[in-house]
């Protein structure tokens, strides 16, 4: 299986992970249909990439499309995307992620935490180096602040947390060996205005 697809058999995995929440009994015996309604957002934040990539800390931006419940749920398609460089040889990098998460408001007041998490996939994109597509756990902490019925401001840190085997190539592209299966992590902090529908 190459990478484009395998890539794109990751990112249904997260369209049939928010089906099947959609769709559970467990979320939906506490409201019925006609509660849910649709909710969009648009997200800006920093990504964090540390010393396992070598790539730079830079801003990303992003956009969530979903339904919520009107109480605590709210079920999202997140999709962010992160333009930054190698910090050794300069090159141009761009990071891409579609994830389905699952948040959770623990309070009902104007004032929301709230705990985040889901799964999906992310694509990196090098010009020094082949492209890679690897599958991501998410999970993280927010706040809601409800500015009105329609609107609300949102702040949150996530973890993105993913598992690869480390794959060395020669000069001439070649695979020349391959390295230790080892798990990796980089945190995001971002903030975004929610509007309800």
């Amino acid at each position: 299986m190459d990478r484009v697809t395998h890539f794109a058999s990751m990112m249904l995995r997260p369209l049939i992970l928010a089906s099947c929440f959609a769709f559970s009994p467990a979320l939906l015996t506490s409201c019925t249909a006609a509660e849910w309604h649709p909710v969009a957002a648009m997200t800006g934040g920093f990504r964090l990439f540390g010393d396992d990539l070598d790539l730079q800390d830079h801003f990303s931006y992003g956009a969530r499309f979903g339904i919520s419940d009107g109480s605590r749920t709210t079920l999202f398609l997140d999709y962010v995307e992160c333009h930054t460089w190698r910090r050794a040889t300069s090159a141009d990098s761009d990071i891409f992620a579609l994830r389905a998460l699952l948040r959770f408001d623990l309070l009902r007041t104007r004032l929301r935490p709230y705990v985040t998490g889901g799964f999906g996939g992310m694509m990196l994109q090098f010009n020094d180096a082949p492209n890679a597509g690897v599958g991501v756990f998410t999970y993280g902490l927010g706040a809601d602040l409800r500015c009105s019925d329609r609107w609300s401001l949102f702040a949150e840190g996530t973890q993105d947390t993913y598992t690869e085997n480390r794959v060395i190539y020669d000069s001439s592209g070649a695979v020349y060996g391959r390295g230790y299966r080892g798990t990796f992590s980089f945190p995001t902090v971002s903030a975004g205005i929610l509007a309800h529908f």
